[in-house]
C-alpha cells in the first residue's frame, strides 16, 4: 500500500529504508525497475536513492545540483532526470522557471526528460511543457529532439521498442 509512504513533501527526507520495505530491495527482480521521486526532497534521498535502491530513473531530481559529487555521478551512470517544469513551478519547489536548473542540467550534459507531471492537475501538455524550454530558457529545437531522444532512451521499453521508436523520432524530425 503506497499511501502508507512518507511523504516527501512534508519531510525533508524520505526513509529509504521504509522504501526498501515497498519495493522488495534494490532493484528487486519481482518488482522490476524503479524511480524514486526527489521534487522536494534534498542531496541526501537522490544519493540515496542511487546507493540503497539501485534506481535507474531520478523522478524531478530538482536538487541534485546541490552537489557537485552527485551531479558528476548522474552525468558519468547517464541516470535519467525525469523533469516536470511546470509542475515544479506550480508546487513552489522551484521559484520561477528562470530559477529551474533544467537548462543547467542539459548543458552539463545530464540525460534529462521533459514530462507533463500530472496534466489535469497542473494544467500543463507536454507542448506547454516545450513551449516553455524554448520561449522562457532559450532551448532549440535541436534541444528537444535531444530530450524526446533521452526519454525515449530512459524509457522502461524493452531494447527493441527503444530502436524502433527512435528510428520514428528521426524520421519525424528529419
Amino acid at each position: 500500500d503506497w499511501s502508507e509512504l512518507p511523504s516527501a513533501a512534508a519531510s525533508s527526507t524520505i526513509r529509504l529504508d521504509r522504501m526498501q520495505a515497498y519495493i522488495g530491495g534494490p532493484k528487486s527482480l519481482d518488482t522490476g525497475l524503479v524511480r524514486m521521486p526527489v521534487r522536494f526532497a534534498g542531496v541526501e534521498s537522490i544519493w540515496g536513492a542511487v546507493r540503497k535502491l539501485g534506481v535507474e530513473r531520478i523522478g524531478h531530481g530538482m536538487r541534485a545540483n546541490e552537489d557537485p559529487e552527485l551531479v558528476a555521478l548522474l552525468k558519468q551512470k547517464r541516470i535519467p532526470l525525469e523533469m516536470c517544469p511546470i509542475s515544479n513551478i506550480r508546487t513552489g519547489v522551484c521559484e520561477s522557471i528562470k530559477s529551474h536548473p533544467i537548462k543547467q542540467y542539459f548543458d552539463d550534459g545530464l540525460m534529462v526528460t521533459v514530462n507533463s507531471d500530472d496534466p489535469a492537475m497542473f494544467n500543463t501538455s507536454m507542448n506547454d511543457e516545450y513551449l516553455t524550454l524554448v520561449k522562457r530558457l532559450g532551448f532549440t529545437v535541436d534541444d528537444l529532439k535531444q530530450i524526446s531522444m533521452n526519454g525515449i532512451e530512459a524509457s522502461f521499453m524493452p531494447e527493441a521498442n527503444k530502436i524502433e521508436m527512435k528510428a520514428l523520432f528521426e524520421k519525424e524530425w528529419a
